[in-house]
């Protein structure tokens, strides 16, 4: 579904003009007459915007004390308009759709109260979509402005009531600002009878547009930076053609940037530029951001005094020129807040308002126990509107934290920030909307919790049972239970009996394997390593039967491969092997089937099994191995693939690899949360981003020849491997590792 620029509820109706007749306009034709309705064309052979979409430009002159009302219609393409006040180029209001899911119409209102904005206005034509062209209608009026009042106090009533002017079937009563360059005014519209809306439109034209402000039916609140001195519109209207009623609107000034990105800035390691400002908070304030821009894809990043970053891009749905974040500072300090973009390469103005207000102060925790609580008006509101209560405990490194937040009333949400780069979330756990987080501590320090809810607004009680030394096997499912062990059987073969088929390093990634196991406490006798000439197919299938036989439940039974693979035909397909097709691993002697393998893994009582294969053709043992709970698998290739091996890295292959270092060099980049655990969700992560980052990422123009004949070949292109992951066996939150 195509975004709405505008705010969903706020409907920009069209307004109706005299009927003038279309006249024919000349691409070299530029300049527009009020009441005139002109046809043109949006064409390849047309300038296009920065973004590669098309546009016509156009001027119109509009005096002090006039009204333009500019109207786009098209049945060629989705139409989307700009309008540029004098001296402003670049900085647009912009609407995409007249009406919601109106995508042929749009409409665009602007007043010349005074010189700052009177003189030459300029209309932009263009689509939304980039590429787009065909025929269009443009219709523009020049109405008078409507009778308007002076904000003189910091709140003022006022009443909407039959006769006042009506504006896209709306009654309306406008107000004039007064602003001063690079200040920054918020603007709060309450209501008790109607919906209220409330249009803000800065002096150089720049406009902000609220209806429902954090849900609230009854509030409005939009904020504009001046960056000259003149004044503000600001338009108050119901949502409903009939609404009507009394209203407040309450004026206030809060601290604000306003600023540029520019090719020289300081830019991201993917390219965005960004500039940073910095915002001293005590301990329990709120530092609310807002960042709004005309030209660009606004991203906003929000870095504690601990170097922990929060980010948002898009404040609501649809609105990419807005983002929007709230930091509780639970600890005092300097935050830094960074204003950059969402693509690389773009720049263009920007206003950056900086809200301080009071915030979460945290009940600190001593000791394990229960507490019970509940949220109420009064409480501290996060951005979105949701009730927020928040707490602080310390922990030592390698401490078992468990949290459980349950409610029967509302929709528990928890949010945790440590010292370190820790900063986790949890909304629903384990398929109830309780919430729970269990984490070992990274590092000793004071950890700060905050219990809110998944939906704003909601009010009720909660209990928050908190255990700060728990034993680690209450904090998930772990692969390796209390007291269990890993077995496992570590296949690499580099030498074949067939010197033909030699193949480099795969002996040393089964070495490399094993040797991370032992690193983590897999005992000598318990992992058997065969390689080269061992590694016959007897050999193999005998280790694995006495090997796997000795896991119990509590026990982790580990296979890897690395070496030769292929497939062979098994007569007619069916569910399993839908290809009609065997695949099997070839070995020193001989070779042993995906069905073999599953039946010798079968004969195991293991808790869970976990299997590595890097081979050609790999993926097709996932349907036959992944075939009862606790299985995970991870295969080099598909089925029809074959798999690289990695000489660049001395490496038989590249699953071989990425599994050793993932359980040695990179463990801190797989455990995502901090949590010092990896989970089969974290370690298939990782495994995928190695894979697109390094394998895929490598992919050419080529492609598969047409009619080609056989497995598709990675030499070809390296985008042709893939990674199979299969852990549907198991939860994605089972432990497979701590330290």
């Amino acid at each position: 579904m195509k975004s709405i620029r505008y705010p969903v509820r706020l409907l920009l109706a069209a307004l109706l003009l005299a009927s003038v007749a279309p006249q024919l306009f000349s691409q070299n034709r530029t300049s527009l007459t009020a009441g005139e309705v002109i046809s043109g064309q949006l064409a390849a052979s047309d300038t296009p915007l920065a973004n590669g979409k098309l546009v016509d430009w156009f001027t119109i002159t509009v005096p002090v004390g006039r009204r333009l009302v500019v109207d786009l219609r098209s049945s060629a393409f989705d139409t989307y308009l700009l309008l540029e006040a004098p001296g402003q180029a670049g900085q647009w209001i912009e609407n995409d759709d007249a009406a919601p899911n109106d995508t042929a119409h749009s409409h665009l209102e602007a007043v010349a109260w005074e010189e700052t904005t009177a003189g030459t206005w300029r209309v932009g034509v263009t689509s939304y979509q980039t590429g787009d062209s065909g025929a269009y209608t443009l219709q523009v009026a020049l109405l008078d402005a409507p009778p308007a009042q002076r904000l003189a106090d910091d709140t003022v009533r006022g009443k909407l009531a039959q006769g006042d002017t009506m504006v896209e079937g709306r009654a309306s009563d406008y107000w004039l600002l007064p602003v001063s360059a690079g200040t920054v005014y918020r603007l709060r519209l309450e209501a008790n009878g109607f919906d209220p809306v409330l249009v803000l439109q800065g002096p150089t034209g720049q406009a902000a547009v609220n209806d429902d402000f954090e849900d609230s039916p009854r509030i409005s609140q939009a904020e504009v930076i001046a960056s000259v001195d003149g004044l503000a519109t600001v338009r108050v209207h119901g949502y409903g053609g009939s609404d009507l009623g009394a209203y407040s609107l309450t004026v206030t000034r809060v601290e604000g940037q306003v600023g540029t990105l520019a090719d020289g800035d300081e830019a991201r390691p993917d390219g965005e530029f960004i500039d940073w400002y910095s915002v001293t908070l005590e301990a329990g304030q709120m530092l609310n951001a807002q960042l709004d821009a005309t030209s660009f894809d606004t991203y906003l990043i929000i870095e504690d005094p601990a170097g922990l970053q929060e980010e948002n891009d898009d404040a609501e749905t649809g609105n990419i020129r807005r983002s929007r974040l709230a930091v509780n500072g639970f600890v005092g300090g300097v935050y830094r807040v960074g204003v950059t973009s969402y693509e690389a390469g773009e720049t263009g103005a920007y206003s950056l308002i900086l809200d301080t207000v009071p915030g979460i102060m945290p009940r600190a925790i001593a000791a394990s126990g229960s507490i019970a609580a509940a949220f109420a008006a009064g409480d501290t509101v996060l951005s979105g509107g949701q009730y927020a209560d928040g707490y602080s405990f310390h922990a030592n490194s390698g401490d078992i934290v468990i949290v459980r937040m349950n409610s029967t009333e509302v929709d528990p949400l928890l949010r945790i920030k440590g010292p370190g780069p820790m900063v986790a979330e949890n909304d629903d756990a384990d398929g109830t909307l309780n919430s729970m987080m269990a984490f070992r501590a990274r590092q000793t320090g004071d950890y700060y919790l905050t219990a809110t809810t998944f939906r704003a607004s909601q009010a009720g009680s909660y209990s928050l049972v908190i255990d700060l030394q728990a034993s680690k096997y209450e904090a998930g499912d772990w692969a390796v239970g209390q007291g269990g062990r890993i077995y496992g059987v570590f296949v690499g073969i580099s030498e074949y009996e067939d010197p033909d088929s030699n193949l480099e390093y795969c002996a040393d990634d089964a070495r490399r394997v094993r040797d991370a196991y032992l690193n983590l406490g897999m005992r000598p006798d318990d992992g058997i390593l065969l390689v080269d000439a061992d590694a016959t197919a007897d050999n193999i299938r005998n280790k694995i039967r006495r090997v796997a036989a000795l896991a119990g439940a509590n026990d982790m039974f580990v296979f890897f491969y690395s070496g030769h693979g292929d497939q062979q035909a098994r007569g007619r397909p069916d569910a399993i092997d839908p290809d009609g097709l065997d695949e099997i691993i070839s070995v020193y002697d001989g070779d042993i089937t995906d069905d073999e393998l599953a039946a010798l893994l079968d004969a195991s009582s293991a808790g869970c099994a976990l299997v590595v294969m890097d081979s050609c053709h790999s993926g097709g043992f996932a349907r036959d191995v992944v075939s009862r709970p606790g299985r995970i698998g991870f295969f080099s290739s598909e089925s029809d693939s074959l798999s690289m091996v990695a000489k660049e890295a001395d490496a038989g292959g590249w699953l071989s690899l990425f599994f050793a270092e993932a359980f040695e060099k990179d463990r801190a980049l797989v455990d995502l949360n901090g949590d010092r655990m990896m989970t089969v969700h974290e370690l298939t992560f990782y495994l995928q981003e190695r894979y697109r980052t390094t394998v895929n990422g490598q992919q050419s123009d080529d492609v598969s020849l047409l009619f080609a004949s056989g497995p598709i070949d990675p030499e070809q292109n390296p985008g042709f491997q893939r990674l199979v992951a299969d852990r549907e066996g198991v939860s994605p939150h089972l432990i497979l590792m701590d330290w």
